[in-house]
């Protein structure tokens, strides 16, 4: 993840990928990144997923829309739907950049409610969306510990996640599941409680580095 920021940073903004059977600077730091952010996305629907596209394509070129085509056909006959993951494809694939998030949030302790707002606040153009994702995002308190997905598509949202007490802690982007700097404006006793709290003592450090 660290060295897709970095490309992105030193090289410039550019997608993975650039026109049929071509590829940029991108495709070995950004893809393993995207490919772990697909797998949060599609959840069970993913290496089922992958089947499809590596039965279906073995010793033949390929293109993104193949594995598109294995994704959206997996999913929609597993669940009887009419899903279309392309939005999944256009920003992590054909677009650059990433999101940049700037959160901070509240408690309501009259309706018992965490007031989360997320902004988007990097440069959005032509070449990089407004990000859609299904994020994760973790509150701990001494009685309660809940990880609440939150489906982010906006540039400035506010998300209100019911907690019986004050949180000691949140996380944004529990797990690091997607590409993304985030500057959390949150207290020095929810960063402490964090990193004496959180399993994963990477995941705090991933979390505090755009402050650093």
């Amino acid at each position: 993840g660290d060295a897709a920021l970095r490309s992105d940073s030193v090289t410039g903004r550019y997608p993975i990928w650039a026109g049929y059977g071509n590829v940029t600077t991108n495709v070995y730091s950004k893809g393993a990144v995207i490919l772990n952010s697909f797998r949060h996305v599609l959840k069970e629907d993913f290496f089922p997923s992958i089947t499809e596209y590596l039965k279906h394509n073995e010793y033949q070129n390929v293109e993104s829309k193949d594995l598109l085509e294995a994704i959206n056909k997996t999913y929609n006959n597993r669940h009887n739907s009419n899903e279309d993951f392309k939005w999944m494809f256009d920003q992590w694939i054909r677009k650059a950049g990433y999101p940049e998030f700037e959160v901070k949030y509240d408690y309501n302790e009259n309706v018992k409610e965490v007031i989360l707002n997320v902004k988007q606040v990097q440069k959005i153009d032509s070449l990089t969306p407004v990000f859609r994702l299904p994020l994760l995002v973790r509150l701990k308190n001494s009685k309660e510990d809940k990880i609440q997905d939150l489906q982010i598509s906006g540039v400035d949202e506010t998300f209100r996640i019911g907690l019986n007490s004050k949180p000691d802690m949140v996380e944004f982007d529990y797990g690091n599941n997607f590409l993304d700097k985030t500057s959390f404006d949150k207290s020095f006793s929810d960063w402490k409680t964090q990193y004496y709290k959180s399993e994963n003592a990477m995941w705090f450090l991933i979390s505090l580095s755009p402050l650093l």
